[in-house]
């Protein structure tokens, strides 16, 4: 279950009433399950996995700014990201600033996150993807914004506050020592994010709670 925090007139009420009648609630996310306990459901998180992306050392990283996702909703705050010359990757629409790559095969996705030193993602809220993680995944070294609920899945120097300035600053720390903070998130955490957000982990997390709830 994932819940639009940014929709005020989300019917809570009537999805407190149909969730009522369900044996087992899952959610998608820290802030969700969070948003349950106080309608009274207990859900623990289950996160979508991650595509099939993997770390291909033998490419070279080409790109020092990737972004991935739609320019045009405010909720992404694109605009925090115009002091950075950035490839642009998913629907075209809204600010013109980027080199605009369009929408791109997972293949495609995954030689481009291998491609990147840098894949920014200042966003506010994270809708069923989870492009930081597939960046860690890939090698690359992901930036995000302090209020995004999914920061906490990230590397304390991948976070920037959500502003202009604090988002230039970050990414100029990051792409110029990039050597080094890509070395801590391929030992440290291109591991992790593999192996726990795989479609398999997830899938494995699934059954175990109906195992559970039947036993």
């Amino acid at each position: 279950l994932d819940i639009p925090p940014h929709i005020p007139d989300f019917p809570i009420e009537r999805l407190k009433e149909e969730l009522s009648q369900a044996n087992i609630v899952t959610c998608i996310s820290e802030p969700v399950k969070e948003q349950l306990r106080d309608i009274g459901i207990s859900a623990p998180v289950i996160w979508n996995p991650i595509k099939d992306v993997f770390f291909d050392s033998s490419m070279e990283r080409k790109i020092n700014c990737l972004y991935v996702g739609r320019c045009s909703d405010p909720n992404k705050r694109f605009d925090l990201l115009q002091n950075i010359e950035k490839y642009v990757v998913g629907p075209t629409g809204g600010s013109t600033s980027g080199n605009y790559l369009g929408l791109v095969s997972d293949v495609s996705l995954n030689q481009l996150y291998n491609s990147a030193k840098i894949v920014a993602l200042p966003s506010k809220f994270e809708g069923l993807g989870l492009p930081a993680l597939e960046a860690m995944a890939a090698g690359a070294v992901p930036l995000v914004c302090k209020d995004n609920p999914n920061s906490s899945l990230c590397p304390n120097f991948c976070v920037a506050e959500p502003t202009v300035e604090s988002v230039t600053s970050t990414y100029n720390s990051l792409v110029n020592h990039f050597s080094h903070y890509q070395s801590v998130i391929v030992d440290e955490w291109t591991p992790w994010v593999q192996q726990k957000f795989s479609k398999f982990s997830i899938a494995e997390n699934i059954v175990k709670l109906f195992q559970n709830y039947n036993s």
